[in-house]
């Protein structure tokens, strides 16, 4: 590759969380203001649901394939596919579900992160060249299915220009998933941000904006609390 990175950088994040509750209520409050925010696009709460969330590395290729478990529920609550890299791609992605015919995907409406939707604000970037993650609500097009099934992204072509040429540099695409297990013993709530942030350490390059931390407050009342989280990273 041509730069170095020493430890881990956050920078696709895709926020899940699903915090069981025995009584009682909770409430999500974010930190400082971030200059950068995570959106909610997804919330439920006291639900049987569980999430998926797994993805793949696309670093100098444009097709990859993700084998999914078998999902046995009843069926898929939401669908969304997150993809990034440096550059821009606004023409979106293909995708299909095991050998069926390939599906346009295309950013849904205001779950497009980078410079231009943040208000001229820059996103983390290296060598210059700035980062955009994209995601789509793809639930209504019935591709994500309970099942075992295998999801391949193709047509990917985040490019930018690097000395005057125009450079592809796909980081990668994840595939997250909510789908109804009626077999949890207790209830949940699910909490799903997704935006465009850097988390750095030991980092000799560009430096980008501060990391956005937001916290998830819960009402005090002597009970237990837990709560499950994951991310998507890339740029590692």
């Amino acid at each position: 590759m041509r730069r170095h990175v020493w430890s881990a950088v956050l920078l696709a994040i895709l926020i899940c969380l699903t915090g069981f509750l025995v009584g009682g209520s909770s409430s999500a409050v974010a930190a400082d203001p971030p200059s950068q925010p995570f959106d909610l696009i997804y919330s439920a709460t006291d639900v049987k649901y569980r999430i998926y969330q797994d993805g793949v590395g696309m670093l100098n290729k444009t097709e990859g394939t993700l084998v999914a478990p078998a999902f046995n529920g009843p069926g898929i609550i939401k669908a969304y596919l997150v993809w990034a890299g440096l550059g821009r791609d606004d023409d979106g992605v293909l995708m299909r579900r095991d050998s069926e015919p390939d599906t346009r995907i295309t950013p849904t409406t205001d779950l497009t992160w980078n410079r231009t939707t943040f208000d001229g604000r820059p996103t983390w970037g290296c060598c210059g060249e700035e980062l955009t993650v994209y995601a789509a609500d793809i639930t209504d097009l019935g591709i994500a299915a309970t099942g075992n099934h295998t999801y391949t992204v193709s047509d990917m072509e985040i490019t930018h220009t690097d000395n005057g040429q125009q450079v592809v540099e796909n980081w990668g695409f994840s595939l997250l998933l909510v789908y109804e297990d009626p077999t949890l013993d207790r209830t949940r709530d699910i909490i799903i941000k997704l935006g465009n942030d850097g988390l750095f350490a030991e980092w000799t390059g560009l430096i980008g904006p501060n990391s956005d931390v937001q916290c998830f407050a819960f009402e005090s009342n002597g009970r237990e609390r837990r709560a499950n989280f994951s991310v998507v990273v890339g740029g590692v």
